[in-house]
């Protein structure tokens, strides 16, 4: 896949596709302090990164709560416990 670049009024130049790679660290909460602000700056500036950061975030958050742990009922991690012990000859 070629890598387009992309100059701004600046002068600024980056790799939209190099900044989505930032775009999944940041959302990760792994970017710097440094690096966060470079990203915000970029997106900021690039329609097209901005649009696609916010599918990732939107996507992201879809999966945080279609997998979210869910816990179960205690009466059932008892039952599941009693199960357990009886098969192993323990009750």
């Amino acid at each position: 896949m070629v890598e387009h670049l992309q100059k701004h009024p600046e002068g600024m130049k980056h790799k939209c596709e190099e900044t989505m790679r930032w775009v999944v660290l940041y959302l990760d909460g792994e970017l710097s302090n440094a690096d966060e602000q470079r990203l915000l700056k970029i997106l900021t500036e690039c329609s097209s990164c901005f649009e696609k950061y916010n599918i990732e975030k939107e996507f992201k958050t879809f999966l945080t709560k279609k997998f979210e742990k869910k816990g179960c009922a205690d009466s059932l991690k008892k039952e599941i416990k009693d199960q357990i012990h009886r098969l192993s000859g323990n009750a």
